[in-house]
């Protein structure tokens, strides 16, 4: 018995070594949940989705988390690491790289008091107020040009949640914020949840985000990003990542929504 077990051992390791190892893609992401976030089951909604679209066409879908501010510096010289996500046309991190195709859409909102709301046709009347973003991201097209002229307009935070208490504390006017973040942390974050029911979304939306995966240029990731384009689908993708946030998010009904 003792020889039968030894030369099973054996059996294994040796198929093991002479495997086929699984193809994997790797990309860098940062932590905005409920999209993306390494404390979050499955790695956030979005992640979630993404690995079902890479399953596909047979990869390993293989995250790594770095700080907001750091996404454009951090591990892109690395030859394992075959892009970005997410990224959208606007970013300006799709420089020297190449987007793939739309896989979700989502409104990019002002984020109000509903005590003071803002009134604004054009990005130029944002200038009576002042205004939040989180460093690192980026302003999009819409309103990226009035803010270039105007800086001390706009007063920028580490990461969402700080951009939304500083909303709710009066410490800005405004913030720009992807509309799905702001309803999760409204509803999820203990520093925010007492403040869900004096903050809105301003009616006129500021941009529709189509986010896609922005591949490296090199054979590899092109090839995967071929595979990626071939598969893809908006309609799943999304169907993925809404079944993962109201399967997630916790049942409180803020008045964001």
């Amino acid at each position: 018995m003792k020889t039968m077990t030894v030369f099973f051992l054996s059996f294994l390791v040796v198929t093991s070594a002479f495997a086929k190892p699984s193809k994997k893609v790797t990309l860098i992401s940062m932590d905005i949940p409920p999209f993306m976030s390494p404390k979050l089951p499955e790695q956030g909604a979005a992640i979630y989705g993404l690995k079902q679209i890479f399953k596909k066409i047979g990869y390993e879908l293989e995250v790594r988390f770095v700080p907001i501010q750091r996404t454009r510096n951090v591990g892109m010289s690395d030859e394992r690491i075959n892009g970005f996500f997410p990224s959208f046309v606007d970013d300006d991190f799709v420089q020297g790289m190449t987007l793939s195709k739309t896989i979700y859409k989502t409104p990019w909102v002002i984020a109000e008091r509903k005590e003071k709301p803002v009134h604004w046709k054009t990005p130029a009347d944002l200038l009576k107020y002042k205004g939040g973003n989180v460093g690192g991201y980026t302003l999009r097209s819409q309103v990226a040009d009035v803010f270039k002229s105007h800086e001390d307009a706009l007063e920028l935070a580490p990461g969402d949640i700080q951009n939304i208490l500083k909303l709710a504390n009066k410490r800005v006017d405004y913030i720009f914020i992807d509309q799905n973040v702001l309803k999760f942390i409204l509803a999820t974050d203990p520093q925010a949840i007492p403040y869900a029911d004096t903050l809105q979304v301003n009616p006129k939306i500021v941009a529709l985000n189509e986010y896609g995966v922005a591949f490296k240029q090199n054979g590899r990731s092109k090839k995967i990003m071929d595979e990626f384009n071939k598969v893809v689908s908006e309609e799943e993708f999304t169907k993925a990542v809404d079944g993962y946030i109201k399967m997630y998010m916790a049942p409180r009904s803020t008045s964001s929504k």
